[in-house]
């Protein structure tokens, strides 16, 4: 679902890569570790799907969020509820975008 681009985009938005931009060392498993056990997608583990779904935040996730006073955390029924809305909103802004100037 997400290219090698994109999850290099998130993660180095992320403060872990942030904090060691300028080092030449590599980030200890512990701050990693610290890090992601913060997040909310890590209550997807163990999956079970009558808790919901927290999809992982990505660079779009940061771009739509960034002047918001509170971090939004979206969160779906399951993860079919997730896969199905990404997948309509990603036909509605395709389909969008071919009407741009067509008006």
């Amino acid at each position: 679902m997400f290219s090698a681009i994109e999850l290099s985009k998130t993660t180095h938005a992320e403060s872990p890569w942030k904090n060691f931009k300028d080092s030449d060392s590599v980030i200890p498993d512990e701050i990693l570790t610290t890090f992601y056990s913060k997040q909310p997608f890590k209550k997807n583990f163990p999956l079970d799907e009558a808790k919901g779904y927290y999809p992982p935040k990505t660079s779009s996730h940061y771009s739509f969020t960034f002047d918001m006073e509170k971090d939004y955390v979206p969160v779906f029924e399951d993860i079919d509820d997730f896969l199905s809305s990404y997948q309509s909103n990603k036909a509605l802004a395709f389909d969008m975008l071919n009407h741009v100037g067509q008006d």
